[in-house]
């Protein structure tokens, strides 16, 4: 899947992305801090990555107002991600060429998304007669269908992309990273199937992974030439590689090995 976007058209987004990033590092900096090891009291590097071994995440300790804040953030970047999906305007840097990441999941969301409106629609019908009880209930039925069509837009509006700068990782509106050819090591096809419900952030033979899953599944591994310092909704970490899910691996790795030999 191949699209090109006007620079122009991306601004409002960006910044609305942006102010939702800001919010979501913001409220998450007070689990942040340097953790305390079980064993010595030493402590882990930041993002949580274990010294001697095992997986850890970055502590979740959002306060009810930084989760207000930023449940706002990202209704307003939903709201926009569905305006651009209805516009057919996906954000894909000019030049760029973009590979979805949704097709494992686009089907869950219809059926939610039909299941909903039947919801909505019997309970209408059902309460019709009391105003005061109806109103509320539709208003909420016709939002949670509008949200749920937002979160799909997300996906469809922010593909991977690959260009002459490098490599964009995304993952709807709550990720968004951007590679350069010069932090890049190699590309390559490695699937991986989550176990026993392991966390995002995964430290293997002295190497921090950070798995952006779909349907639990990755199929690609970004190894980094050195620790980076990536941004993800719960607060940055440091990672030596990324694994991410593409619907299509085989022409993303060919548009990789296309791209990568030319100057950014």
């Amino acid at each position: 899947m191949t699209h090109a976007a006007d620079g122009r058209s991306n601004l409002l987004d960006e910044r609305v992305a942006t102010r939702a990033a800001d919010a979501l590092g913001a409220s998450s900096a007070v689990g942040m801090g340097e953790a305390t090891r079980a064993a010595g009291g030493r402590s882990e590097p930041r993002g949580g990555v274990l010294e001697s071994g095992g997986v850890a995440t970055p502590r979740d300790d959002l306060s009810r107002r930084g989760w207000v804040h930023v449940s706002w953030i990202l209704t307003i970047t939903g709201m926009v991600n569905l305006w651009r999906w209805l516009a057919r305007r996906p954000r894909i840097p000019r030049g760029a060429s973009g590979f979805g990441y949704h097709q494992q999941l686009l089907p869950v969301f219809i059926v939610i998304t039909i299941v909903s409106v039947i919801e909505t629609v019997v309970v209408d019908v059902a309460v019709h007669q009391w105003t005061a009880v109806r109103i509320p209930l539709l208003v909420l039925g016709i939002g949670g269908i509008v949200l749920q069509l937002a979160m799909v837009a997300g996906l469809l509006n922010r593909p991977h992309a690959v260009g002459d700068f490098g490599i964009r990782v995304r993952s709807g509106a709550a990720i968004d990273l951007d590679l350069s050819w010069e932090q890049i090591t190699s590309v390559e096809r490695a699937t991986t199937t989550r176990i026993d419900k392991a966390p995002p952030l995964v430290l293997a033979d002295g190497a921090a992974t950070y798995y952006l899953r779909m349907n639990d599944a990755t199929n690609l591994l970004i190894e980094l030439e050195r620790p980076t310092r990536i941004d993800v909704p719960r607060g940055p970490v440091v990672v030596d590689a990324i694994a991410l899910y593409a619907d299509d691996p085989k022409a993303f790795l060919q548009e990789v090995r296309r791209r990568a030999g030319q100057p950014s």
